[in-house]
């Protein structure tokens, strides 16, 4: 779903919790269902918000981590429309320019759920968004629960590599069938842990479902000064003629 462009409205809004209009679980005024920001603007999969630096501050000492990290860079926050959650991850935070208790923050939207109508949790987490909020809309942290029902694995094989962070014990999983049937890449900068991680998949791939790896790699090695590499085929001297 595209944006026309953004839509926005005035960041001036009462920092102060309401939870009259708070989603059920709220009712229990616990840290993790603070109110913590609005959105400000919506243009695309990608939108802006407004965070209050305030309720951010009274989050940091929370048990959770994943609340304790609300409104952080690398973070997921949901915003609540209709009877579904909407889930983002917040990629850049900068200063606003004429409020000093708010922060701006860019996100981009990874996908939305269902709201368990006693407890407001997320369930039947997927992919993708259909709807977009409109500007004015509150927003929360994210909980370890949610961050369980995010990345819980369905009936198909998983292997798992890791930990999701913040979290403490959701493990994180891949998928056997969509790993290995399409082309995928590991980045990262020298000493993040590629080769570890690709041993630790292969591993796990070959011990899940017996599956043969074929590893091949380059022997070519990049040169550290390449104004000094020789050309890397010798050419024919040039031969001049001149006209009689």
């Amino acid at each position: 779903m595209d944006m026309q462009g953004p839509i926005s409205f005035s960041p001036q809004i009462n920092t102060e919790f309401d939870d009259r209009n708070a989603p059920p679980v709220a009712q229990a005024k616990s840290a993790a269902t603070l109110e913590i920001g609005r959105v400000l603007d919506i243009a695309g999969s990608s939108s802006r918000l407004v965070l209050f630096a305030d309720t951010l501050a009274k989050l940091e000492n929370e048990e959770d981590p994943s609340v304790a990290m609300g409104g952080q860079v690398g973070s997921q926050i949901k915003i609540k429309l209709g009877s579904t959650w909407l889930v983002a991850n917040i990629r850049t935070l900068a200063a606003h320019p004429d409020e000093e208790t708010l922060i701006t923050a860019h996100i981009d939207f990874l996908g939305e759920g269902d709201e368990e109508r006693l407890t407001g949790k997320i369930y039947n987490f997927r992919r993708g968004v259909t709807r977009y909020p409109t500007p004015g809309a509150r927003v929360y942290p994210v909980t370890s629960d949610d961050m369980r029902q995010l990345y819980a694995p369905d009936d198909r094989a998983t292997i798992e590599i890791g930990t999701i962070y913040p979290t403490r014990d959701i493990r994180g999983s891949l998928f056997i069938d969509s790993l290995l049937g399409k082309h995928f890449a590991l980045l990262g900068s020298t000493g993040t842990g590629k080769s570890t991680s690709a041993a630790l998949i292969l591993h796990n791939c070959r011990r899940a479902q017996g599956v043969a790896a074929i590893v091949t790699g380059s022997l070519y090695e990049a040169p550290s000064q390449p104004s000094r590499c020789r050309r890397p085929f010798p050419t024919r001297p040039t031969r001049s003629t001149s006209a009689a």
